[in-house]
Parts: C-alpha cells; structure tokens; sequence
C-alpha cells in the first residue's frame, strides 16, 4: 500500500523554538495566534497515522480491512486542519468500521472524525448519556465540523 508523501512539517507550518529548545508550531484561528503544540506531538500523530497502513487485514480479529491509502490521506488532511486550528486529538485509531478515527476524548465527552476507506468522513459527538451525533462532512465543512467539536468539548 502506498502511503501518500507529504513535506516534512517544518514546511508545511511555521515553526518557533522556545528559551528550552523545543520546537512549537504556532496554531492559528484565522489570523490570531490560539496556543502552541509541541512538535513532538504533532509528528506523533502524523506517526499513529502511517503506521496504521501497516495493519492486516482482520486486523481487529473480526475481518476489517486496514486503512487505505483514501482513508489515510484524508486523517492526514483532518489533522492539519485540527493543528492549523489548535485542537488537539486525544489519539488517532484504524476504525472498526474500516478507516482512520481521529479522536477527541475528555472522559465524560466524546468525538471523532472517521475517514472510511470508501472516502466517507463522518464526525461523531457523543456525552456518553444520549445517542451520539454523526453526521458526514469533506474537505469543504472539516473546519466547521472541528468547531462544532470544539464548542461541543469546551476546548
């Protein structure tokens, strides 16, 4: 499987290091500085996500195919709009539904953005307590689907 290669993320976002040496990727609303990540954390993430083209399948013991290279890119593309945004995903999971879960975890709130190996992005809200919202989005409504995730999770 082909993984999509992308410029290293020194040139994708402008990068600042701090009196301590670690390197910080400013993140911006617009044009407002929000907040720092790590970059540690970025290239994580970015890391979670190529290694998950690294599944079998029935990966999950109960036949699901791994991440494809669609699934893969789109996480990819929802997690450069995630850090341009300054939201941070708890953890990014190969879905049981065949994808790539990009996850929003606080303990008692919950949401994801799913890339399916079909090319269906679904986000996904859930309290825990009532049926969870989902509803489809694409590379057009990602920016408004991570801030209703945003206002939703009180980040």
């Amino acid at each position: 499987m082909a993984i999509e290669e992308r410029a290293p993320i020194s040139s994708r976002f402008p990068i600042s290091i701090d009196g301590n040496g670690m390197t910080h990727y400013p993140i911006a609303k617009t044009d407002t500085q929000i907040g720092r990540i790590p970059n540690a954390q970025i290239e994580s993430l970015f890391a979670a996500i190529d290694g998950l083209a690294r599944l079998r399948k029935n990966w999950n013991t109960y036949g699901a195919e791994p991440p494809n290279a669609a699934a893969i890119s789109n996480a990819k593309n929802v997690l450069e709009r995630c850090i341009f945004m300054g939201i941070v995903p708890t953890k990014v999971l190969a879905s049981a539904e065949e994808g790539v879960a990009v996850i929003f975890d606080d303990g008692e709130k919950y949401a994801d953005i799913e890339s399916f190996n079909t090319g269906e992005i679904l986000a996904i809200i859930s309290n825990r307590h009532s049926e969870p919202v989902v509803w489809t989005i694409d590379s057009d409504t990602t920016d408004s689907a991570l801030e209703r995730i945003r206002e939703f999770l009180s980040i």
